[in-house]
């Protein structure tokens, strides 16, 4: 055990944390991933908006060999940088084909960042702290509902968090050896500066944003900055550029010039001072979000990360460095108007291994009143939840789902059994209980009771009806009124997202052609034909719900008699 090592209990301190030591926690970590994951990863249809605008780039990546832009059909993707697109091409170069559209093979990428995100925590958390303290955090990374969902989207935050977690265990082992007098080395500084660059590469400035408030949390709390130098800057720099300037110099030199200067406008900054594409939420979103998205471990992170604070002065250094990672880039963000919940994944290591902690040095915050209260906080969400799956189906127009059953009943049965054990004091049983419960529960609701929620995915159920209706060989598929990204990836590059007006002249002058309009959009386009003296038919129509904006609506299919 290493000078900076928390070593107020012996290792394997709990038995039920020795037993699972005894397995390699790369496979432990992948079972909890899998179980969660890889059902909805297969039954989910893609997800409107952002994952389907991931996948529908990556696809044309493949289809027209530029490996350099990225487009949504004929618009640039002036948004997050290329290193997730390059990953889901490559995955689906791998593993399928762009003609298959199976989204299964662009969500590998997220899952294995998912999964290296929680190895490289568990690394971490042995060189920094001691293995079953290492084991259990990582669990509770691992087994987050947080991380499971972006582990399943074809997106870029769990590739980001897998960097954010290299190069912030990197930033951990330079502090904590100078903070020792100890040489830092050339290792851990390049590997930070790696982990920047990639972090760069995947989600822009988020990583070394987190790295920059950790920095400066560390000389609030520790009042040391010379410590610094042992980055080796004037050679990590190079090295994080040698990362990122290939592809920038690349997207700027080509027809996709403008990026930087959007992604920066239109992305970044935009975030920073409002609320983007209906996103805004008040300060302490996060604080009430996390009980939710990073369950179980929001069993015990109010009190422990308040144990912490009161306890800063005397914190052993790996303990004061989670502080720091945590609260300066958490108030950020809470403050920053556009909020979304997988905007903290970043902050999720360091709120699992305090809380780790908290559980095996048994702090005395933990048997508080506060303690007690939130406990009955999770059991009446739980039962809340567990009602509104037995309802939701009835709202949807469905009836009665079978497989909302099972989904109810193991919310009351994971978070009443986690409590039950928490009030009996085996804290680090509930915890790994609600790891197995939670990974369950999210693997039978992807995988079988969201699937069933048929309403909820228009764009297959759309895209089947006019296979069906137009036969093969068909015109690409024009639609008014319902533009999501789901509906091209599905439907293909060269679908037609037009005006009422400019769908009837498609109609007008493309021969066997098939479109779509929405009852918002109908009257419009049928006064459209009719000025332009053609007769569109209604083929068949279906309902279902655009949960991008909470329109239900009608589509309707018209053609023209041959």
């Amino acid at each position: 055990m290493g000078p900076t090592a928390v070593a107020s209990l012996p290792e394997h301190a709990d038995p039920w944390l020795a037993r699972l030591l005894r397995w390699p926690a790369g496979l432990l970590l992948a079972v909890v991933l899998l179980v969660a994951v890889v059902p909805g990863m297969l039954a989910v249809p893609p997800l409107d908006r952002d994952e389907a605008r991931f996948a529908q780039a990556s696809k044309q990546m493949l289809e027209s060999g530029d490996f350099i832009g990225i487009w949504f059909q004929d618009e640039p993707r002036n948004k997050k940088p290329i290193a997730a697109y390059w990953m889901q091409a490559a995955s689906v170069w791998l593993f399928s084909s762009a003609e298959a559209k199976e989204m299964w093979a662009y969500r590998l990428p997220s899952l294995a960042g998912a999964w290296a995100a929680s190895l490289l925590a568990f690394a971490i958390g042995c060189r920094i702290f001691r293995r079953d303290l290492a084991l259990l955090g990582s669990l509770l990374l691992a087994g987050s509902l947080g991380l499971h969902i972006e582990a399943l989207e074809a997106k870029t935050d769990a590739l980001l968090l897998a960097a954010v977690v290299a190069a912030q265990g990197a930033l951990a082992a330079v502090w904590l050896r100078r903070r020792d007098g100890r040489p830092a080395g050339w290792r851990w500084p390049l590997l930070f500066w790696a982990g920047e660059g990639f972090a760069i590469l995947i989600k822009g400035p988020v990583g070394p944003m987190v790295a920059c408030l950790t920095i400066l949390g560390l000389g609030l709390l520790d009042r040391r900055w010379r410590w610094l130098a042992a980055l080796r800057p004037l050679a990590g720099v190079p090295l994080m550029l040698l990362i990122v300037l290939p592809w920038v110099l690349a997207v700027t030199l080509g027809r996709n010039s403008d990026f930087l200067a959007e992604a920066a406008r239109h992305d970044f900054l935009a975030k920073l001072v409002g609320s983007e594409e209906s996103h805004g939420m008040p300060p302490g979103f996060y604080f009430l979000s996390h009980l939710l998205f990073f369950w179980p471990g929001a069993l015990f992170t109010i009190p422990a990360v308040a144990a912490a604070w009161r306890m800063r002065r005397r914190l052993p250094g790996p303990l004061l460095y989670c502080l720091a990672w945590l609260l300066p880039s958490w108030l950020a963000l809470e403050a920053i108007p556009t909020k979304l919940p997988n905007y903290v994944l970043p902050l999720y290591p360091p709120l699992a291994f305090l809380a780790a902690w908290a559980v095996l040095e048994g702090v005395p915050a933990l048997t508080g009143r506060f303690a007690r209260g939130q406990l009955w906080v999770f059991v009446g969400g739980a039962v809340i939840m567990a009602a509104a799956g037995l309802y939701i189906p009835f709202a949807l127009g469905i009836g009665f789902a079978w497989e909302s059953v099972p989904a109810s009943l193991l919310t009351l049965v994971g978070v009443g059994g986690a409590a039950w054990l928490v009030r009996r004091g085996r804290r680090v049983q509930a915890l790994l209980y609600g790891v197995v419960a939670g990974a369950i529960w999210l693997g039978w609701g992807l995988g079988a009771f969201f699937p069933a929620l048929t309403p909820l995915y228009s764009s297959p159920r759309i895209v089947a009806a006019w296979h069906r209706l137009a036969g093969p060989e068909a015109p690409p598929l024009g639609s008014s009124g319902y533009r999501e990204p789901s509906l091209v990836f599905l439907a293909g590059t060269d679908t037609r997202l037009l005006l009422p007006d400019e769908l009837a002249d498609y109609l007008a002058t493309t021969p066997r052609a098939l479109v779509l309009v929405t009852n918002r959009t109908e009257p419009d386009f049928l006064a459209a034909a009719a000025a332009r003296g053609i007769t569109p038919k209604a083929l068949e129509s279906l309902t279902g719900l655009n949960y991008s904006v909470g329109w239900r609506l009608t589509f309707t299919f018209y053609g023209l008699e041959p």
